[in-house]
């Protein structure tokens, strides 16, 4: 046997014995990884909760620890300022998102500059929350909706508008998110377009936006998001247009 071939046979039981290593190891370490996202979100939750209450001498350091884990471990950091408020005058808006729901807690007041519209691919409202809740249990930062409107046009309010909710990556921060109970391919009931329409519109109104800004997720990203609401957005701002010139600025 020459010296190539001990030495192929010396490699061949070497990777038989390290491969399985090497993957039982990294295997562990993404294991423990996702455990220690999963703990950091329980601790951003308790700090939330912890920040709506109103700010007493007696609870200052208490809320100097929320600020701390929020800054820390929400991905969203905290301007100095901020944090001073946050900690001795100001507590978080109550009444922030549905339980379960994933949000973010902007640093500053938000900007709205545009609204995103997403379907859901479910077939109800019910199963569209159970699906956000089972997905933010295994994913944080997972993502969410502002408002939901199921085929009735009954619409449902996940996070507040002070919020972020997880729908556009980057531009979740200066978003408001609709979700539409709907399964690409087929129609749009008019009782949810109708619902649409007369959310987008008093968005538009409030936020002063130009109906050109109301978007299908779809616009923005063809390959991640599939939707049937490109065909009707036209008529959907048009409506949209005309209603905003009869309607007094907010």
């Amino acid at each position: 046997m020459n010296f190539l071939e001990k030495l192929s046979k010396l490699s061949a039981i070497l990777a038989a014995v390290v491969i399985p290593i090497v993957i039982a190891v990294v295997g562990q370490e993404f294991s423990q990884s996702l455990k220690t996202r999963e703990i950091q979100g329980r601790f951003v939750e308790l700090a939330i909760e912890i920040l709506k209450q109103e700010p007493t001498p007696q609870t200052e350091s208490l809320r100097k620890w929320a600020v701390d884990v929020i800054d820390r471990y929400s991905g969203v950091p905290i301007q100095k300022a901020a944090k001073a408020d946050l900690i001795e005058k100001v507590p978080l808006p109550r009444g922030g998102a549905i339980e379960g729901i994933n949000y973010g807690v902007p640093t500053q007041p938000r900007e709205i500059r545009e609204v995103i519209i997403s379907d859901t691919q479910t077939r109800s409202a019910e199963q569209t929350i159970a699906a956000l809740r089972q997905l933010r249990e295994k994913t944080p930062g997972a993502g969410s909706y502002h408002y939901l409107i199921d085929k009735e046009g009954q619409l449902t309010k996940l996070v507040d508008e002070s919020l972020i909710a997880f729908s556009a990556r980057q531009r979740s921060g200066t978003a408001i998110a609709i979700g539409l109970v709907h399964v690409s391919g087929e129609q749009y009931p008019d009782k949810q377009i109708s619902a649409l329409t007369d959310l987008l519109a008093d968005i538009a109104q409030r936020y002063h936006l130009e109906p050109a800004v109301l978007k299908p997720k779809s616009e923005l990203d063809p390959s991640r998001s599939s939707s049937d609401l490109p065909a009707l957005m036209p008529a959907i701002r048009e409506t949209i247009g005309k209603r905003l010139e009869g309607m007094p600025q907010k």
